[in-house]
């Protein structure tokens, strides 16, 4: 039987890169794992500074790709509840060269531009509003989705962001002023 403080140490001596790589993967290696809590939470921060150290040249491609792959078999590792879809990507995707890049920038974008608006200040704000999401629909920050629980008669869209989170647009119609909030 695996004790659950060694284990729960190990996963976090790899996830927060406390000790190399190698080291640490070895060490999980002798322990078994259990499918019955949760020993350790991955968290967008975690994944951050895996990609702040390759980028500085601290960790190999390789390196990186032990560490994912590692991750990837801890079946009572979570995965930080607002960052999960994103941080299940992440876990799928391939390690190239290229890929350390591509995703610390979308850790980085991550709903952090998306902030809620109860009631447009009038027309011109409204309209700003439009603009900024033909941008982010044309740079695929973010996607349109179907509305599959309308706010009320109003019109409106669903947008999901590239790490999963979906927010809706309800278009102004007085006296109601409009509004811009995530989708729980």
């Amino acid at each position: 039987m695996t004790d659950p403080y060694r284990r729960r140490e190990a996963v976090r001596d790899l996830a927060e890169l406390r000790v190399p790589v190698d080291r640490a993967v070895a060490a999980l290696d002798g322990l078994g794992s259990s499918r019955e809590h949760v020993v350790y939470t991955l968290t967008a921060e975690n994944v951050l500074n895996l990609l702040a150290r390759h980028r500085d040249g601290a960790l190999s491609t390789e390196d990186c790709r032990r560490w994912v792959r590692a991750l990837r078999e801890c079946v009572d590792v979570g995965l930080e509840p607002e960052f999960a879809d994103l941080l299940e990507r992440f876990l799928a995707s391939p390690v190239t060269p290229e890929w350390a890049a591509v995703w610390a920038e979308r850790l980085r974008a991550s709903g952090d531009e998306f902030e809620p608006i109860n009631g447009f200040a009038g027309r011109s704000e409204f309209r700003r509003f439009q603009q900024w999401i033909t941008d982010r629909l044309a740079d695929g920050t973010l996607t349109e989705v179907p509305v599959t629980s309308p706010y009320g008669q109003f019109d409106e869209r669903w947008f999901r962001t590239s790490d999963g989170q979906t927010w809706r647009w309800v278009w102004q119609d007085g006296p109601f002023n409009g509004l811009f909030a995530r989708v729980r």
